[in-house]
């Protein structure tokens, strides 16, 4: 079953400009993040290749959850990306606490996790995003930030459809507007038996959740 995985960007008050993360190939991609890139006044060094500004070079930590499936891979091909506009990328592989503890502090531009995908979303994922939460940094530095709290408490504390429906749509926008989550890629749920005893299994809509009823016994 499918889970996305959310790509939070940290949007730092002192490094205020915003990178859009480049998510498909083909030139007129490259073309428009270096469009960006260079309105934004971050100019190409070409004997690096890494863009610079003021004197400081345009480098992102990429901290990632070891323990995540592809988490390392994920980081590495994001990394690649970036470095075609002249963004250098360190990426860091973390253990799932101190990855945590560390995206609680703010300490990361681009990090990585998996959210839970099931019948708790959107409602956890945003209402977590207020409290200890890797991406509450990159949210309390938007100007539109108290639109996105009120949006949240409204749906959290509101049995009406229309409002919970209108809430998350308008906390939804403002996240991906100012790109602080990127849903980028999806997972699977794995199921491994013993094929003597079990024919097969019936993925059903809900991830991460085993029904017994969709074991197929071997005949």
């Amino acid at each position: 079953m499918d889970m996305k995985l959310r790509l939070p960007v940290c949007s730092h008050p002192e490094r205020p400009t915003r990178i859009f993360l480049i998510t498909a190939h083909g030139a007129m991609i490259w073309t428009k993040a270096n469009e960006l890139l260079d309105e934004a006044g971050w100019v190409m060094n070409e004997s690096t290749g890494i863009r610079e500004k003021d004197g400081q070079q345009l480098s992102l930590n990429y901290t990632y959850w070891t323990d995540l499936s592809l988490a390392q891979e994920m980081a590495l091909a994001i990394k690649t990306q970036l470095a075609e506009v002249g963004i250098d990328v360190t990426t860091t592989g973390q253990d799932q606490m101190t990855w945590w503890t560390e995206g609680v502090a703010g300490n990361y531009d681009i990090t990585t996790w998996n959210t839970e995908g099931s019948y708790t979303e959107p409602h956890k994922f945003l209402q977590e995003s207020l409290g200890a939460d890797p991406h509450a940094i990159s949210l309390q530095a938007l100007e539109d930030f108290q639109s996105y709290s009120d949006a949240v408490n409204a749906f959290s504390t509101s049995a009406d459809p229309e409002v919970v429906q209108s809430a998350i749509a308008t906390a939804l926008n403002v996240s991906n507007d100012n790109v602080i989550d990127l849903p980028i890629s999806y997972s699977k749920d794995l199921v491994v038996y013993n094929s003597s005893k079990i024919a097969g299994y019936t993925f059903s809509s809900v991830p991460q959740f085993f029904e017994i009823d969709n074991v197929q016994p071997a005949e």
